[in-house]
């Protein structure tokens, strides 16, 4: 993407909500009025065009210093989206806990900030967001210190310091997850020479090394990487199956990132696939579907909308491996029927791939 785009690009990306908040943001303000006319320049095109906006604009003082403008209006923009989705996550209303709590100690309301670091605390618990809990820790420290004599205060100090060398365990842990999972096949490739010390090693070999939700995660997705490099099929599918297994233990967890738990599935799915066991795929593809409505996700109908065109293609898939023609005949017409309703949503690779599964059902139907 050309920089000079950048702004166009955020500006067609804003849906009619968000374009209606950043003219109401940006009115509030008389000295902003230009850039609300900039920003129904931009977003009236449909290839962006800066000639075609210096000439439009070649009035105005903002536009013998364009690039300045839009650099604001960028800023503007996303100035707004920030209000507009400050509630979107509660991983984005904890961080303006955050910024709260500054803002209280500043102006030495410890008591309110006292309360509101109990809030993030819990919050951040919840979440296992180690890298707020760091920061809560700090200013926990912080207002210890602040109101009283740090001798005074020594065992809640020592306290705080205790919980951060149990955070820092609790990172240092998880990076080395991660290390592991993203360079996994290097060990079975260049770096073949240290694969014993990673198979040796305890986090690889025992969940309980795993303290956190997320460190576990990683564990069985781990050793789904390790067997899926080793071609053992069967080791592979144990790990996946204990993941979802573990994920489900947690629908607290699965409605804030359902992320997780979705690519689990699907990657059980692929894996039945690849084998040819079909048996369990149907109930797999029954629990993707109804991940939305079951987890009460927010954006439920967009993201419905994602896994019910994936999982019909996978269903399609799969009765065409397994020569079930009339099932698959039966599936074609409901997703044509899905296709034209959400037509301008889907892109014409996914179409397209659509498209070759029905041509080769129908092909095996010998309706040429």
């Amino acid at each position: 993407m050309v920089k000079k785009e950048q702004l166009f690009c955020l500006i067609k990306s804003l849906t009619k909500a968000e374009k209606r908040y950043f003219k109401l943001f940006a009115s509030v303000n008389s000295a902003d009025a230009n850039y609300i006319l900039l920003f129904d320049a931009i977003d009236s095109q449909n290839i962006y065009n800066e000639k075609a906006i210096k000439e439009k604009f070649k009035e105005k003082k903002f536009a013998k210093q364009l690039h300045v403008t839009k650099n604001y209006l960028n800023k503007l923009i996303l100035k707004s989206l920030r209000n507009f989705h400050s509630k979107i996550s509660v991983d984005a209303e904890l961080k303006d806990l955050l910024r709260e709590i500054e803002i209280l100690y500043r102006k030495e309301l410890f008591e309110q900030c006292f309360d509101a670091l109990m809030k993030a605390e819990r919050i951040s618990k919840e979440l296992e967001n180690q890298t707020s809990l760091l920061e809560i820790k700090n200013w926990q420290r912080k207002l210890l210190l602040t109101k009283g004599e740090p001798f005074r205060n020594q065992k809640k100090i020592n306290n705080v310091i205790n919980d951060e060398k149990e955070i820092i365990e609790n990172l240092s842990v998880h990076n080395r997850y991660w290390d592991y999972t993203i360079n996994v096949f290097d060990y079975f490739g260049k770096r073949k020479n240290e694969l014993n010390k990673l198979l040796k090693d305890p986090l690889i070999k025992d969940e309980k090394n795993a303290k956190t939700l997320q460190s576990k995660i990683l564990f069985y997705h781990l050793n789904y990487s390790i067997a899926i490099a080793r071609n053992d099929n069967g080791g592979a599918l144990e790990a996946l199956t204990k993941l979802i297994k573990l994920i489900e233990k947690y629908p607290a967890r699965i409605t804030l990132d359902p992320h997780s738990y979705i690519t689990a599935l699907n990657n059980k799915i692929g894996m039945l696939l690849n084998i040819k066991n079909y048996d369990e795929i149907p109930g797999l593809l029954l629990k993707i579907r109804n991940v939305p409505q079951k987890y009460k996700l927010k954006d439920e109908r967009k993201i419905t909308f994602k896994l019910w065109l994936r999982t019909y293609n996978v269903e399609l898939e799969m009765y065409r491996d397994t020569e079930n023609i009339k099932k698959g005949i039966e599936l074609i017409d409901e997703v044509k029927n899905f296709v034209v309703k959400n037509n301008d949503s889907i892109s014409p690779d996914y179409k397209s791939l659509l498209f070759y599964q029905f041509a080769y059902i129908y092909f095996m139907n010998k309706n040429y």
